[in-house]
């Protein structure tokens, strides 16, 4: 949380010892059963002010994308910075905390 209507959203995806090609053999097969996949993530919120994806033209959605081929060679973080909306009600549970 960076302050009281603020969340920083950050995952990695990062690919198993078994996933990763340590051979130039291993890496074309990857490749080649990989191709045209992509790994996709989304995130839906009232407001997204910063990210690392694609940021939707209203600022409620970002969209990440990455080929399976590079997935499966390193991890990849994706991070989101967003607006959440407090329910009226918040302030008062609040005075209980």
């Amino acid at each position: 949380m960076v302050d009281e209507t603020t969340l920083r959203i950050e995952s990695t995806f990062e690919p198993g010892d078994d996933m990763i090609a340590s051979s130039a053999e291993e890496k074309a097969m990857i490749a080649v059963i990989s191709q045209g996949r992509v790994l996709t993530w989304s995130v839906k919120a009232p407001r997204i002010s910063e990210s690392n994806g694609e940021i939707s033209s209203d600022s409620t959605q970002v969209d990440w994308s990455v080929p399976m081929a590079m997935a499966m060679q390193s991890p990849h973080t994706f991070t989101a910075t967003v607006k959440v909306a407090l329910p009226w009600y918040q302030p008062v549970l609040d005075l209980f905390k």
